[in-house]
């Protein structure tokens, strides 16, 4: 009977060692990672899955913005809308814009001309502006906008009111 009680100490001592000695133990004394370094390796994975997931998600991004650049291009070459550079123009512009493109419906030499062009415009909803030109020009603008697609659809719609010129054109302040 003390034998059998010897038995069950030891193989409980037994039991306790190898639950407190762990696999690490014998992973380390085998030359293997332990679960600190599994945990740490998965972490660098982890991070590195994230690092690439972003770089894809941004590269979708710049696709997205490229094929849309490009229908906004094929848009605009298929239809009769013109698009002026400021640095196309004789003289520099006077007034300061917060916008890269503007719908312009006329520029004038004679104030009574611009100021009849912006009142209609306001008067259809929109929010005009002059553009001064050092040449004395004065353009009306519909309104300003900062990507091309947005100006195309604002001429698109701007096109069928009666006090639009056909000839209205897109001024891009680059």
């Amino acid at each position: 009977m003390n034998m059998k009680r010897y038995f069950a100490y030891v193989s409980l001592m037994l039991a306790v060692v190898a639950s407190a000695a762990s696999c690490d133990a014998f992973r380390r004394l085998a030359g293997r990672p332990t679960s600190a370094d599994i945990d740490a390796l998965r972490v660098v994975v982890e991070a590195e899955k994230k690092a690439s997931e972003d770089s894809l998600t941004a590269l979708e991004a710049k696709l997205k913005a490229e094929a849309d650049s490009l229908a906004t291009l094929e848009r605009l070459d298929t239809s009769d809308y013109r698009v002026v550079e400021a640095g196309s123009y004789d003289s520099d512009v006077k007034t300061k814009l917060d916008h890269t493109y503007y719908i312009i419906i006329g520029a004038f030499r004679t104030e009574t001309y611009s100021a009849k062009a912006f009142e209609k415009a306001k008067a259809a909803g929109y929010d005009p502006c002059y553009i001064s030109f050092e040449s004395g020009l004065k353009a009306v603008a519909l309104a300003g906008c900062d990507r091309l697609s947005d100006a195309l659809d604002l001429l698109d719609k701007a096109s069928s009111e009666s006090f639009v010129p056909k000839e209205a054109w897109i001024f891009a302040n680059r």
